[in-house]
């Protein structure tokens, strides 16, 4: 069952309807990540993050939801920062 929660999450979650889709060897390796399966955990977690930031700046911003996503900013944040020091 949780094999198709990640796939279900990287298809339709991090990739709504109107967004470019990744390529398929992309989406794997996301879901090698959420699954901490595979080799490239840190591409993966990248990607992941990549598509996220898409979704906040690119997406649907509804005001009442906006407050809700702030978690979810300030995780990412947090590992770019990491990354970079």
């Amino acid at each position: 069952m949780f094999n198709q929660f990640e796939k279900d999450y990287v298809r339709h979650s991090l990739h709504p309807d109107n967004a470019r889709a990744s390529r398929e060897e992309d989406m794997d390796v996301m879901k090698q990540f959420i699954t901490q399966s595979g080799n490239e955990l840190t591409r993966g977690c990248l990607l992941v993050l990549y598509r996220i930031r898409n979704n906040l700046m690119h997406g649907m911003k509804l005001l009442e939801r906006l407050d809700g996503q702030i978690e979810l900013f300030r995780a990412a944040t947090a590992v770019l920062e990491s990354i970079t020091r």
